[in-house]
């Protein structure tokens, strides 16, 4: 299989779900505020699957295959060695609640983000992170949010609307 492990990114408009993890210290990853996601099991037929089975898992939404809007390339934390592969699936009125594995769940709207820097305490490093809804987010779940509101820059950037409504 292409990857090791793999996430599911819910997309509500210009809203992703984000999850924070309950504490487990086997985890290495966990209090981060991730997307749901996790490893390969042996019975996962593709990435795709365990994408599925993850998010149906951690927050309590069926998705089906039909639902898939991209599929990303493969990406790695910079901190272990994983081949994580992220899939973004479009949905409307989910009702999503939070698995055993999640601490807490919130969506996260694409223009009420901040970009800064962080000291990250267990790294003991200064790091890019993104900031909204109480949370900083760093290491891949920024990369990947970076490269969502690339994608997405022509109907979530805040900066964009002003000058829209603006013309309006």
């Amino acid at each position: 299989m292409e990857c090791d492990a793999a996430v599911g990114i819910l997309l509500r408009g210009c809203q992703v779900l984000m999850i924070r993890r309950s504490p487990d210290p086997r985890d290495p990853f966990f209090w981060d505020v991730s997307f749901p996601g996790g490893a390969v099991e042996e019975f996962d037929s593709d990435c795709l699957d365990t994408a599925l089975r993850e998010v149906s898992e951690e927050v309590g939404v069926e998705l089906s295959r039909a639902q898939l809007a991209v599929e990303l390339p493969v990406i790695s934390p910079l901190s272990v060695r994983m081949r994580v592969k992220p899939f973004i699936f479009r949905v409307d009125n989910v009702r999503a609640k939070p698995g055993p594995e999640v601490e807490r769940m919130f969506w996260l709207d694409l223009r009420e983000v901040k970009e800064g820097y962080a000291l990250i305490p267990r790294r003991g490093t200064v790091v890019r992170t993104l900031y909204c809804c109480g949370y900083v987010i760093w290491g891949m779940s920024y990369r990947l949010l970076k490269l969502i509101m690339n994608l997405l820059r022509e109907r979530c950037d805040p900066r964009r609307q002003r000058v829209l409504h603006r013309l309006l």
